[in-house]
């Protein structure tokens, strides 16, 4: 349970439309931390939006394909 799940409710569901090869990053991503794409998304959300040195300097990572 993250810091925003209320005990008892429901996990919501959205859906994301993205092309072949965004698909294939975030299961390469995915994979690469023994996730499922869906738990990888939230993860990498979660952490993107509460991390403030991500927020204030998107460009300090550095991404390895």
């Amino acid at each position: 349970m993250n810091i925003f799940e209320v005990e008892g409710k429901m996990a919501k569901t959205i859906t994301v439309r993205i092309d072949d090869s965004t698909y294939n990053i975030f299961k390469l991503a995915a994979a690469g931390q023994k996730r499922t794409i869906s738990n990888y998304l939230e993860y990498a959300t979660l952490n993107y939006t509460m991390n403030p040195i991500l927020r204030e300097n998107p460009y300090r990572i550095t991404f390895i394909l």
